[in-house]
């Protein structure tokens, strides 16, 4: 799961204009990104798969590069 701070970091990185990344929190989503109930490890072997839209955005993400 995703925390204000870590968000907060994100965005202070990404101002400093040096990096090329875009930032995305996606609902449901574990640090791995496959879809779990509360974002927890224990719950990622029962996934069923990773969260809606992930691979699109990084195929979108990836073309504009």
């Amino acid at each position: 799961m995703y925390t204000p701070e870590t968000l907060a970091n994100l965005d202070a990185i990404a101002a400093s204009g040096k990096h090329d990344f875009t930032i995305h929190v996606y609902a449901g989503g574990a640090h791995s990104l496959r879809e779990t109930a509360h974002g927890l490890i224990a719950e990622e072997r029962t996934s069923p798969g990773f969260v809606a839209g992930v691979f699109a955005d990084l195929a979108a993400w990836l073309r504009l590069r």
